[in-house]
């Protein structure tokens, strides 16, 4: 897994290129350019994502154990529950 850091520096790179296509479709359209910024939409989509991930991961730890924990909680409920309604 990349760090935060270096998923934002490709997100930085990433929305520079994708203003400069901005201004090159300004002065007029090619279909590489249109293709090109599609690509990079959907790149900078992905990579927001990436970093929320890797920013909830340094933040709180992987995942596994913390849902792990609920699935036992879960099962200490249910057979709490089973044995209030045996009593």
């Amino acid at each position: 897994m990349r760090t935060p850091n270096d998923i934002k520096l490709e997100l930085d790179r990433a929305t520079q290129r994708r203003s400069e296509l901005w201004r090159a479709l300004g002065r007029g359209h090619t279909a590489a350019e249109g293709a090109e910024l599609a690509r990079l939409n959907s790149r900078i989509s992905d990579l927001w994502e990436e970093l929320r991930i890797a920013r909830t991961r340094q933040r709180f730890g992987p995942p596994e154990p913390i849902l792990k924990r609920a699935d036992r909680e879960k099962r200490l409920e249910r057979e709490l529950e089973r044995m209030r309604r045996a009593a």
